[in-house]
């Protein structure tokens, strides 16, 4: 197995479908998230990840780390290419 290069990630509300035609569409896409106070309440998001030149079947693992605390939040559970989405 190959691992994929990330070549682009992008942050949105969620992503759409259409089967009927084959599209799929990023919908309230953001660059950063801010509130007032800290720490914020949940908000569920979508990570539309682009990758190139992997081989194989596997899953990822989302995690982000706050920069000022190195504090780190991982994806509830693994990310699934036949799902396409986070349980």
């Amino acid at each position: 197995m190959k691992l994929s290069d990330v070549v682009g990630m992008v942050f949105c509300e969620r992503m759409d479908f259409t089967f009927r035609v084959g599209q799929a569409s990023l919908v309230g896409i953001f660059h950063s998230l801010r509130y007032r106070h800290f720490p914020s309440p949940p908000k569920r998001f979508t990570v539309y990840v682009a990758l190139y030149d992997g081989e194989g079947e596997g899953t990822m693992e989302f995690e982000m780390e706050r920069l000022e605390t190195e504090e780190t939040s991982k994806s509830p559970s693994p990310v699934s290419p036949e799902d396409n989405s986070i349980d």
